[in-house]
């Protein structure tokens, strides 16, 4: 894996999964925004847009790997995580296919962080 350099706290990585899954399905939900909102705060949000916007997925997967590796290696805090991005997925009432893919995906990912 390619060394990409990590600026970001602990906080600001959680805001940047939880934007890249947000707009996994290429929309983002008033809903959505506003739960994103109640785990960080909108400067996270914003610098992790920055950062999304002008990357691409595969990019995108390798520093969440490299942020889970870093910052949710204790099973609880990735468990929470996840339980954060399935209720983000269900602010709308509804989880596509491709929110179960990236979720599926990076449950994957987190279990190979142990």
């Amino acid at each position: 894996m390619k060394n990409i350099d990590i600026p970001y706290s602990k906080e600001e990585s959680k805001a940047f999964i939880l934007f890249y899954c947000a707009q996994i399905d290429f929309t983002l939900s008033r809903e959505e925004l506003e739960y994103m909102k109640s785990k960080t705060n909108l400067k996270n949000i914003t610098k992790a847009c920055k950062e999304i916007c002008r990357s691409n997925d595969y990019q995108i997967i390798q520093r969440i790997q490299l942020l889970v590796h870093k910052y949710w290696r204790m099973e609880d805090d990735r468990n929470r995580l996840l339980r954060d991005i399935k209720a983000l997925f269900l602010t709308d009432g509804k989880c596509n296919q491709l929110e179960r893919n990236l979720y599926r995906g990076l449950y994957q990912l987190f279990a190979s962080n142990n």
